[in-house]
């Protein structure tokens, strides 16, 4: 769960009246066990890492393949018969915002994209590059309309970032690095340029819609996956990301969307049960600590409460909040019920848990 367990960047602003009481948060605070990383795992894909170990229980010390990952997740699939032995790469429709002398990633994961409009801009990317001779042999393929992948005959040798590490922040930061940047960033600005003069960015200009006026290449690997020799059983994850779908699918697990209320699940005596939240860390991307706070209390009265209850009763035997930053709460129900001094969420959130 990303974006709790860490100090909020802007909550000291939100006045003091506006923040509501958590006195349940507050309770497993005070009484849960920290355990803390000696530094804080500042790494891009520290969060789809995070995932991966607490699914197989083992560290990740390699590059990601998340774009192999989410291809998995995909409805659909690139006809292509070529396509073993080939890399993947996200190439994700975007928008780009001046500001001053730089341009800032203003939006991610449109939801106003029609796939009629991605089909005929991926069309004319596609086909400005058949015109030209490049040792690199490519092809672009929209699966979705926010989603666009770029297959490709060689290794992609780049190191990215995922998108919401960047967003509203300057671009300039976050540029792919690596022994073939120079090949990718150059590409980069030609799709720049091809979706500048698109006629679907005029139409959707024209209708009041933010021009599609860039695009961010994230998570290469190889299109095929090594075959997984992990068995993972017992395991059952919750989330509607794709990734986690990937993932699944990938491990040979079970998936599926995070229950309204805990307490329906069933749970057994060696069930591990893994959710993967991100709704907090999407809420501080887009600086909105209001959604933020909302969704802390209904994080309260619909999880925290049922977390409770089912140590209580002692349907589980423990759980665990997990920061990608390395931080983790355990919460058992002989800690919960020892004396401890009682701590201000709040004050955790900004100062007490970097020293806890």
């Amino acid at each position: 769960m990303p974006g709790l367990l860490d100090p909020v960047p802007y909550l000291e602003q939100v006045p003091a009246q506006e923040l509501p009481e958590l006195p349940l948060f507050n309770r497993i605070l005070s009484r849960g066990q920290w355990i803390l990383p000696p530094h804080d795992n500042t790494q891009p894909y520290g969060f789809y890492s995070t995932i991966i170990s607490e699914l197989t229980q083992s560290e990740i010390n390699s590059t990601l393949p998340l774009a192999s990952f989410l291809y998995l997740a995909e409805n659909q699939s690139i006809e292509d018969p070529r396509l073993k032995q080939k890399w993947i790469m996200r190439v994700d429709p975007c928008v780009m915002a001046p500001d001053r002398d730089q341009l800032l990633l203003e939006k991610i994961y449109l939801d106003d994209i029609e796939q009629a409009e991605a089909n005929q801009l991926v069309q004319e990317i596609n086909a400005f590059y058949k015109t030209i001779e490049d040792d690199i042999q490519w092809q672009l393929y929209a699966l979705a309309p926010e989603h666009w992948y770029l297959v490709c005959d060689q290794p992609i040798q780049l190191d990215t970032f995922p998108p919401e590490k960047a967003l509203n922040k300057p671009l300039k930061e976050f540029l792919p690095a690596g022994k073939d940047s120079t090949y990718w960033r150059n590409l980069l600005n030609e799709f720049q340029m091809i979706l500048h003069q698109s006629p679907v960015n005029r139409q959707r200009m024209q209708q009041g819609k933010a021009p599609l006026n860039s695009v961010w290449f994230w998570g290469n690997g190889p299109v095929e996956l090594a075959e997984n020799d992990k068995e993972l059983n017992n395991i059952q994850l919750y989330s509607d990301l794709d990734f986690v779908k990937g993932l699944a699918k990938h491990y040979k697990t079970e998936s599926a969307l995070i229950p309204e209320q805990l307490k329906s699940l069933a749970f057994t005596e060696q069930d591990r049960h893994i959710f993967v939240i991100r709704d907090f860390m999407d809420d501080i991307e887009q600086r909105d600590l209001f959604q933020w706070l909302e969704r802390l209390k209904t994080f309260e009265s619909h999880f925290l409460a049922d977390i409770v209850e089912l140590l209580s009763n002692k349907t589980i035997v423990q759980c665990e909040l997990v920061s990608p930053s390395g931080k983790r709460l355990l919460i058992t129900r002989r800690l919960l019920s020892r004396f401890w001094k009682k701590n201000h969420f709040y004050d955790n959130i900004l100062t007490i848990i970097k020293n806890n």
